[in-house]
C-alpha cells in the first residue's frame, strides 16, 4: 500500500512539473531550471563564450558589451548594455537562458533580439552567458586602467 502511495505521488508530481513546463510560454515566465541552472564560471567555459560572442553578438551588443555593435546602434530599443550591472544582473541565468535561446519576445523583451537556439546547443548558450556576465568587471577594470 505504502508502495503504491509513494508511486502516486511521484506521478503526480512528474504530471504537474510537466504541465508548468508546457504552459511557461503562456505565462512567459519560465520555470526555475529551465536551462541547466546557472552559468559555468570555469576560464574554459567563459573563453568558449567569449569566441560566441564575438562571432554572433558583436554586430549588436557591441565588443565591450554596451549595446553599440554596428547594428545595435540602429536598433530601437538599443541592444542591451551588458556591461551596466542595473541593466542586466537583475535577470536571473534561467531568464537569460530563455531569451538568448527563444528570442527577446518569449519574454515581452525586443523583438530585435532573435533566437539563437537554433544556432546554439545549450552548452554553447551557456558559455556566452558565463562570458557575458563578466561584462560589468572588465568595464571596471578597463576604466580604472584608462585613468592612470
Amino acid at each position: 500500500m505504502k508502495r503504491s502511495r509513494a508511486s502516486l505521488v511521484m506521478v503526480i508530481c512528474v504530471l504537474a512539473a510537466a504541465s508548468a513546463f508546457a504552459a511557461f510560454g503562456e505565462e512567459l515566465k519560465p520555470p526555475v531550471g529551465y536551462g541547466i541552472g546557472r552559468a559555468p564560471t570555469d576560464s574554459a567555459s567563459v573563453a568558449a563564450g567569449a569566441k560566441i560572442y564575438a562571432t554572433n553578438c558583436v554586430p549588436c551588443h557591441g565588443k565591450a558589451g554596451h549595446g553599440d555593435g554596428p547594428t545595435g546602434v540602429a536598433l530601437k530599443p538599443r541592444p542591451r548594455d551588458f556591461a551596466s550591472p542595473k541593466e542586466f544582473k537583475s535577470k536571473n541565468d534561467d531568464e537569460v537562458f530563455l531569451v538568448v535561446s527563444k528570442g527577446g519576445p518569449v519574454l515581452k523583451l525586443s523583438a530585435g533580439m532573435p533566437p539563437w537556439g537554433g544556432m546554439l546547443n545549450k552548452a554553447q548558450i551557456w558559455q556566452v552567458i558565463a562570458y557575458v556576465r563578466g561584462f560589468p568587471a572588465r568595464d571596471s577594470l578597463a576604466k580604472a586602467h584608462a585613468t592612470k
